[in-house]
């Protein structure tokens, strides 16, 4: 159950960062689970797994570290609000 309580809050922190970013509500983003999936990326940041996690959810770049450290930042250029992309980085 831990993993999914690490999701959850993981998710949670992402969506909330994202839209202070954008400006917007929360709930004015995509599921966060359309884009990548919450319970792997709680794992990661769980410390199960090493590396990097890179992706783009609503025109903002997150990169998850298996130490834990999230970072969100504004991609470059206008993305619009749920544009989907990943890459993986080792």
């Amino acid at each position: 159950m831990a993993t999914n309580t690490m999701s959850d809050d993981t998710a949670h922190q992402i969506v909330s960062r994202v839209a202070a970013i954008r400006d917007v509500e929360p709930t004015a983003l995509p599921p966060l689970q359309e884009t990548i999936d919450a319970d792997a990326l709680g794992a990661l940041l769980d410390g199960q797994f090493s590396g990097t996690c890179v992706f783009i959810y609503a025109g903002c770049e997150i990169r998850a570290a298996g130490h834990g450290d999230i970072r969100v930042s504004p991609c470059l250029g206008d993305v619009p609000t749920g544009e989907r992309s990943q890459r993986r980085l080792n």
